[in-house]
C-alpha cells in the first residue's frame, strides 16, 4: 500500500514539474513571439512609409526613371482627357 502511495506522490510531483515547465515555456514563447512580431511590424512600417514617400516625391528615382514615368503618364493623359470630355 505504501508503495502505491509513494508511486502516486512521485508521479504527482513529476506531473506538476512537467506542467510548470510547459507553462513557463509557453510564456517565454509568447513573449519572444510578441517581441519578434513587434520588431518586424516596426521595420515593415518604416519601409512602407519610405516607399510611399519616395513614390510621392520621387526621392529615390533616377533621371531615366523619371523620364520613363513622364512618358507613360503622357501616354495615359490623352485617353483620360477623352474620358473626361465624354463624361
Amino acid at each position: 500500500m505504501n508503495n502505491v502511495k509513494s508511486f502516486i506522490m512521485k508521479r504527482k510531483l513529476l506531473l506538476k514539474m512537467i506542467f510548470s515547465y510547459v507553462a513557463v515555456g509557453f510564456i517565454l514563447i509568447g513573449v519572444f513571439a510578441y517581441v519578434i512580431i513587434d520588431k518586424v511590424s516596426d521595420n515593415l512600417t518604416e519601409d512602407v512609409n519610405q516607399i510611399v514617400y519616395n513614390a510621392m516625391y520621387g526621392g529615390s528615382f533616377t533621371y531615366i526613371e523619371m523620364k520613363q514615368i513622364n512618358t507613360l503618364l503622357s501616354e495615359v493623359r490623352p485617353s483620360g482627357a477623352n474620358f473626361q470630355a465624354r463624361a
